[in-house]
C-alpha cells in the first residue's frame, strides 16, 4: 500500500510540474505560495518574511542580469532588465570599447528597492573609448554599483569606478 501511495503522490508532483512548465512556456503569469518570479526563475520564499523574500528576489535579479549581460549585450537582452536610458548608454559605450567585457559580482547587498554590488569588470580595449584608440590591453576594474529595481526592471543606477586606474591599465596615463 505504501508503494502505491508514493507512486500516486509522485504522479501528482509530476503532473503539477508539467502544468507549471506548460504555463511558463505559454507565457502565463502565475503566483505560487512560497515562490516569487525573478525573470525566468522562481525563488523559494517559504519561512521568510515578504521583505526578506523581496530582497532575495532583487539579489537574484541582479545575478541573473549579470549572467545575461556576460552572454549577450544586445539591445533586446538589455531591455529585458533595464529601463534606465543612461545605464543602457553605459552598457553600449563599454561594449564598444571593451567588446565582450565580463562582470563578476563580488558582493551583493539589498535594501528595499535598491541593490548595492561590489563587482569586477574585465575586458580588452579593442574599441575606441572617449577618443582613445584601441590599445589591445586588458583591464580589470573594481566597480561599485547601486541599482534601483521597480517592477522587475532597473530604473536608476549609480556606477563608481577608478578612471585613473583604467587609464593606467590602458597605458595612456603614467602609473606614478
Amino acid at each position: 500500500m505504501q508503494g502505491f501511495w508514493l507512486r500516486e503522490r509522485w504522479g501528482w508532483v509530476l503532473l503539477t510540474a508539467l502544468l507549471i512548465l506548460s504555463m511558463g512556456v505559454a507565457g502565463c503569469q502565475m503566483q505560487l505560495p512560497g515562490l516569487i518570479a525573478v525573470g525566468d526563475s522562481l525563488v523559494a520564499t517559504s519561512g521568510v518574511s515578504t521583505e526578506q523574500a523581496k530582497l532575495a528576489a532583487n539579489k537574484a535579479f541582479i545575478e541573473e542580469y549579470f549572467a545575461a549581460l556576460n552572454q549577450d549585450k544586445s539591445a533586446a537582452t538589455v531591455d529585458n532588465y533595464v529601463a534606465d536610458e543612461v545605464l543602457k548608454h553605459h552598457i553600449e559605450m563599454f561594449e564598444a570599447a571593451f567588446p565582450g567585457y565580463q562582470l563578476k559580482a563580488e558582493k551583493i547587498i539589498a535594501e528595499g528597492d535598491e541593490v548595492f554590488v561590489l563587482a569586477t569588470c574585465t575586458g580588452v580595449h579593442n574599441g575606441e573609448l572617449a577618443g582613445i584608440a584601441p590599445t589591445r590591453k586588458a583591464v580589470e576594474l573594481p566597480l561599485a554599483l547601486t541599482y534601483k529595481i521597480i517592477d522587475g526592471k532597473i530604473v536608476d543606477h549609480l556606477m563608481l569606478f577608478d578612471q585613473v586606474m583604467m587609464l593606467q591599465q590602458l597605458g595612456v596615463m603614467p602609473t606614478q
